[in-house]
């Protein structure tokens, strides 16, 4: 990996055009690099002479700009540029952690280990076939169904 250090001059050129969203391009230490995506969140130029990109990401607090190589990936680094800015906001986040009450996590949990007990679920499910019990046959089915359901949203 190698450092690039721009000078203020192509900073300040960058964070214009970023913000005002009006430049079909960028001049970035004398190589054009042509404006593919200019939003309020990131921003993305390439040089059409093959010489890289120039990537950014940016919050209400900081922005990120980074040169990516000509082979490399900047729909990756733009992902990566994200999750990097992500980390360094002092900001809370936009939906909080559920809260989970303590009793309804023993709940599931205590189901759990009764779904893998071999004497807990299996054995009740073996008991109402060998019964051939429709009704309850019918209504654990509709359960697995929920349950699947549940898992692949």
């Amino acid at each position: 990996m190698r450092l690039y250090i721009l000078q203020r001059a192509d900073i300040e050129n960058i964070c214009s055009s970023w913000d005002y969203r009006n430049a079909p391009f960028i001049m970035v230490s004398g190589i054009k690099y042509t404006m593919l995506e200019c939003e309020i969140d990131s921003m993305v130029a390439t040089s059409i002479r093959g010489q890289g990109h120039i990537v950014g990401c940016k919050d209400e607090e900081r922005r990120i700009i980074t040169y990516v190589e000509p082979n490399g990936d900047r729909k990756a680094a733009i992902v990566e540029l994200s999750r990097i800015l992500a980390k360094m906001s002092s900001k809370k986040p936009y939906i909080e952690e559920p809260h989970i009450v303590p009793e309804l996590k023993r709940d599931i949990e205590d189901f759990l280990a009764w779904i893998k007990n071999p004497y807990g679920l299996p054995s009740y499910i073996k008991f109402y076939l060998e019964k051939n019990n429709r009704r309850v046959i019918s209504e654990l089915a509709k359960i697995y169904e929920e349950l699947i359901g549940i898992t692949t949203f």
